[in-house]
């Protein structure tokens, strides 16, 4: 992600990486909302931020960064 000029994974904020974990695990975002205790909204807006600062575009990408190790 650096060589792309995209934020380092180092950069996400403990709660990015609870929504990403989430999402890797197979969680909806109206799942990931009831297990967190945030609202739908918070969720989309925490997987449109790790979006920008990663570089991934979809749901499949974060999970299979997470699964290589890069997230």
């Amino acid at each position: 992600m650096r060589e792309a000029g995209l934020a380092p994974a180092g950069a996400l904020t403990p709660a990015e990486r609870r929504v990403i974990e989430l999402v890797a695990g197979g969680l909806s975002n109206p799942q990931i909302a009831d297990e967190l205790h945030y609202s739908r909204k918070t969720v989309e807006v925490y997987l449109t931020r790790v979006y920008a600062k990663t570089g991934f575009k979809s749901r499949v990408e974060l999970a299979l960064a997470v699964e290589r190790g890069e997230l």
